[in-house]
């Protein structure tokens, strides 16, 4: 039996690991704890602590596999307590001696830069945008993982690099700011883009464990979109597309207005191609149930206009034309009655 420890564990994507995991048909038990929501009911096995900040206490038990996935998205100048928090959980590994470390990076670490190959393949060199301090600190953490694997060559290490992450409950800086489905942009920004669910995602980590993976392996599905297409489908059109001179000149408003969420020194990942191929993942046996229009649709939300169906946005038409119709007789009429006296 594999016993698999999981920081972060109240995170979405640690829930949907979790189920994918319990409903292998590998044996394999998942044990963790959250400060914030402790099941006891859970088999004892290698209890886990995790606040976030990369405080971690293991309480007792063993673990075979340590997958990380306690890593704050957010746009954050300060990345300090991730790495912090990663090196606190590979003394622990190495402590325990677990045969493999899984974790999730980004494809946003090999940067986007228009002669990025369409798509990347994991030979790509990883290049961040230097701009741009969550890119830095998973190129970063890459680089732990490897010092890791060359000091403990017993031990597996596994890194997953998936695309722009979209779904109901993502709430980071992959949903919106990176994926460019925003109500301003440029006519200069023409680039492919992927999207991958989280479910997708998870079932990536589950196979990464049970095969006990080793390596770099991206995560995506096939193809790509393009913006306008991937913003059509999200229900963001009509969308303001200005000169790229305009456009410059207009960011700090459009920053201001929420028009514009993409963060600051991130603009090449709206701008230029950073899309990925998961050939290599897909060789392990992994197929994505979620296909990249499909991801957007059903997890992007949309405007509560682009939410509506087609019937009710046309009986809203009916019913605003009649109230114009009759607010323009109205007025009208006044002007007679005021014509008149």
């Amino acid at each position: 039996m594999s016993r698999v420890a999981l920081t972060g564990p109240s995170l979405p994507l640690a829930r949907r690991v979790r189920q994918s995991l319990t409903a292998s048909d590998e044996l394999i038990t998942v044990e963790s704890v959250d400060p914030a929501a402790t099941d006891e009911s859970l088999d004892a096995v290698a209890r886990l602590v995790d606040d976030r900040a990369g405080a971690l206490e293991l309480q007792h038990g063993q673990c075979d596999v340590l997958v990380h996935l306690a890593w704050d998205r957010q746009d954050r100048a300060d990345q300090s307590l991730n790495l912090a928090g990663l090196r606190r959980v590979l003394v622990m590994a190495e402590s325990l001696n677990v045969k493999q470390v899984v974790f999730v990076s980004s494809a946003a670490v090999y940067g986007a830069w228009p002669d990025n190959p369409v798509p990347l393949s994991e030979d790509a060199s990883v290049r961040p945008d230097p701009n741009w301090p969550p890119a830095i600190a998973l190129a970063e953490a890459e680089r732990v993982l490897a010092e890791y694997r060359d000091d403990n060559p017993s031990s597996a290490v596994c890194i997953l690099r998936p695309a722009i992450v979209v779904g109901p409950d993502v709430d980071s800086w992959h949903d919106e700011a990176l994926a460019g489905l925003q109500r301003l942009g440029t006519m200069a920004f023409d680039r492919p883009v992927q999207f991958v669910h989280p479910d997708d995602l998870a079932s990536a980590v589950a196979l990464a464990v049970t095969r006990r993976l080793d390596g770099v392996y991206n995560v995506a599905p096939d193809g790509w979109l393009a913006d306008r297409q991937a913003r059509a489908l999200a229900g963001r059109t009509p969308v303001v597309e200005l000169p790229d001179r305009v456009f410059r000149l207009a960011m700090p408003i459009a920053r201001r207005a929420k028009w514009w969420l993409t963060p600051s020194g991130a603009e090449r990942y709206v701008s230029s191609p950073w899309v990925v191929a998961a050939d290599r993942l897909r060789g392990e046996g992994w197929s994505p149930t979620y296909t990249n229009e499909e991801a957007v649709v059903v997890s992007v939300r949309g405007s509560w206009w682009s939410e509506m169906s087609p019937r009710r946005r046309q009986e809203m038409l009916l019913a605003g034309s009649t109230l114009g119709i009759a607010a323009l007789g109205l007025v009208g009429v006044s002007a007679i009655r005021r014509r008149r006296r």
